[in-house]
């Protein structure tokens, strides 16, 4: 069997995980992923090959410098040239070819490269692309509305959305009951700031209207802990995906909000989406976005622009039981299968073509 090598810039990233899983039933897998210090309860597999490569922070570009070469040192040493490479970011690329790997697959679940205006960087993302065997996306958008006007190959491009592991048990959510406080769920990695500001103005100015229930972690934790309201409740870190069910029992609607300001966010498709309809828990998320778009064709949820503080408070009051039950009733009736990780056959067609 060929052995694979992947690289991940995370440990703890549920997606790294599932893909993990999926590649070692076509190769004989070897793990290399970096820590954040973030969600560590979240790790691959004991049963796969495993290597530590330590932590890197956020935001930190010039300061990975030394952890790319001295990380890209480590795998040409222990690796042959002849093994096939899975990069799970542009920085997971460059070590896997200055190792020497000559062969492999890129996926890209964040296209944070659409957020420069840098020529340079845009023509060496474009250059990098060109390295590879493959291309997975995780979203459509980011080949529609981006690399598809870079001119690359189409052929090398596949999409692997972020849906949910199959062992997960779907337990749908009940009917809203009148007469109940609505609670929104802000659940995962805590990144967007004005969103999260936004969403505790709401719940601290109506607190007879709204509870917020937090599970998650990141950079603005410390909005929902210093926020004194019995309204306003953060559990913390939880694992995935075992304790999706009881949290998606526990709220009414996902708040998955984000900042707008980046066309990376506008493109995405993240695994609430999946999540939300899986559990058939409506979902709030931002206007004009690629999310917005698939939330309104499916019907389960609704779309505001956080950037308007008196349209976004209104939208949120009109939103009563009548409209959560619709949304409830309508993610009841999405196909599981549309649901359920599929990563498994994605990637035996793309190795088919191209190993």
């Amino acid at each position: 069997m060929k052995k694979i090598i992947m690289i991940c810039p995370a440990s703890s990233q549920p997606r790294y995980h599932k893909r993990a899983t999926s590649l070692n039933k076509y190769f004989n897998l070897k793990v290399y992923a970096f820590k954040r210090k973030v969600y560590e309860g979240n790790k691959f597999d004991n049963n796969l090959e495993y290597v530590d490569l330590g932590y890197i922070e956020d935001g930190k570009y010039l300061a990975r410098v030394s952890k790319i070469i001295s990380t890209a040192w480590k795998i040409r040493k222990e690796e042959s040239s002849d093994a096939y490479f899975y990069a799970l970011s542009l920085d997971c690329l460059i070590i896997a070819k200055l190792a020497g790997l000559k062969k492999g697959f890129l996926e890209i679940g964040d296209l944070r490269i659409a957020d420069t205006n840098s020529m340079l960087m845009k023509m060496l993302d474009s250059y990098l692309i060109r390295l590879v065997s493959g291309v997975v996306l995780t979203s459509k958008y980011f080949f529609t509305n981006y690399y598809q006007r870079l001119g690359v190959d189409e052929e090398k491009f596949f999409v692997i959305e972020n849906r949910l592991p199959a062992e997960t048990k779907r337990i749908v959510k009940q009917p809203m009951l009148d007469k109940k406080r609505m609670k929104i769920g802000l659940i995962g990695l805590l990144r967007y700031e004005k969103p999260i500001k936004a969403l505790i103005a709401l719940v601290q100015k109506y607190p007879d209207k709204f509870v917020l229930e937090c599970y998650g972690d990141g950079r603005y934790k410390y909005l929902l802990t210093e926020a004194k309201s019995e309204s306003i409740r953060y559990h913390g870190e939880f694992i995935y995906p075992d304790d999706l069910a009881k949290i998606y029992s526990n709220v009414d609607l996902s708040y998955t909000v984000y900042d707008t300001g980046s066309k990376n966010v506008c493109l995405a498709l993240p695994n609430k989406l999946y999540e939300s309809a899986f559990f058939g828990v409506p979902i709030l998320c931002s206007s004009n976005t690629a999310l917005a778009s698939e939330v309104n064709k499916l019907g389960i949820g609704i779309d505001v622009d956080v950037n308007d503080e008196y349209e976004f408070e209104q939208a949120l009051l009109a939103i009563g039981h009548t409209k959560i039950n619709q949304w409830i009733s309508n993610a009841k009736e999405i196909d599981s299968t549309r649901l359920i990780d599929n990563s498994d056959k994605v990637i035996s067609q793309f190795l088919a073509l191209k190993t």
